[in-house]
């Protein structure tokens, strides 16, 4: 299962997802890094909680993603998935008061790919464009802030 945190979020709001997500892996970025360090520590809502970075890891107590595929997909466990079963747990929008947890399921998420482009922590962004392409070994090209005049040129490349 899946949740992603706005990258703006206050240490406080990541920290309340984190815990009712029950999160046991966070990847950021090395610049978001402090704001989830010590999400790790066993004072953070009794479970185990690994801390990963996408680009360079600021300390060894943080993963490098490399990681992810070193992993021999021959030794994963058979899992029974039914359609109904709870994939992403994203957050609304908070538009009407605080956010609040969104249980998304296999099917939900099978019929609503579609190409979209938003932030990765937006639920579609997450679904199509990290999981599907990182579960099919995909190169994906990601910028730090959205500019059509840059990404045109990086699609022209």
């Amino acid at each position: 299962m899946t949740t992603a945190a706005n990258p703006f979020f206050t240490h406080a709001e990541i920290l309340k997802q984190a815990n009712a997500s029950k999160a046991k892996l966070i990847t950021t970025l090395t610049c978001y890094y402090d704001k989830v360090k010590d999400l790790s520590s066993s004072s953070h809502d009794s479970h185990d909680v690994r801390l990963m970075c996408v680009d360079s890891p600021p300390d060894t107590s943080c993963l490098h993603f490399s990681e992810l595929f070193q992993a021999d997909e021959s030794d994963m466990l058979e899992v029974d998935i039914s359609l109904d079963d709870v994939i992403a747990l994203p957050y609304s929008s908070g538009t009407t008061g605080l956010p609040k947890r969104v249980m998304l399921t296999h099917k939900g998420l099978v019929t609503s790919v579609v190409l979209f482009v938003p932030p990765l922590f937006h639920n579609y962004s997450l679904n199509s464009v990290l999981l599907c392409g990182l579960r099919a070994r995909a190169a994906i090209l990601m910028m730090n802030k959205f500019e059509i005049v840059s990404q045109l040129g990086l699609i022209d490349k």
